[in-house]
């Protein structure tokens, strides 16, 4: 009896991570199927009142799945409420990129005299003491990053008398541009 439960035990235990893997491979194999572009979505503003912009920074989940748009404010980690539903085809949306180079400082610093007369005094005696002491004469000059570039997607999105502005995080730069594109198909068609 007890090798019948240990058994049964063991076939659980081995199952769980089996059954894990092929539930992530259907859902994987189930978004590369689909036709819905989603992505998340830093909220900058949401106007519904004509003029006046009360944009908190909550996110939401931005998604296209056959001609239909729908916007949904996140919640908590599953919970989500659906602000807007519209036929992609009468959504008005702009894309904008804002790029900033990033900035370099120059400082220039002397070199080492004594460390570099030490290093070629033990390594080639007393002429070599003299060269790196010689070669340590004057200035060097070191580049320091000040600031890092930066590119920020914003998608501005117009649909039934609400006008939304989101800001799209670094990470799903090409998933706004391909929303973007995806909105523009379905507008043409």
């Amino acid at each position: 009896m007890e090798n019948i439960i240990i058994n049964i035990v063991a076939l659980i235990i081995v199952s769980i991570p089996i059954l894990l893997i092929l539930w992530l491979l259907y859902i994987l194999i189930k978004r590369a199927l689909s036709d819905e572009v989603s992505l998340v979505a830093e909220e900058l503003c949401v106007d519904n009142t004509g003029g006046n912009c009360n944009g908190r920074g909550e996110h939401y989940q931005l998604s296209i799945k056959d001609d239909m748009l729908q916007i949904e404010k996140l919640l908590g980690f599953v919970k989500k409420e659906t602000v807007l539903i519209s036929k992609a085809k009468r959504v008005i949306i702009d894309l904008k990129r804002e790029y900033t180079p990033a900035e370099y400082e120059t400082i220039e610093k002397d070199k080492s005299v004594i460390g570099r007369a030490i290093v070629g005094g033990l390594l080639l005696g007393p002429i070599g003491a003299i060269v790196g002491g010689m070669s340590g004469i004057g200035t060097k000059q070191e580049t320091k990053i000040i600031k890092n570039e930066k590119e920020d997607i914003y998608l501005d999105i117009v649909a039934q008398k609400q006008h939304f502005l989101f800001k799209v995080s670094k990470l799903n730069n090409d998933l706004a541009y391909k929303f973007y594109k995806r909105i523009q198909e379905e507008k043409a068609r």
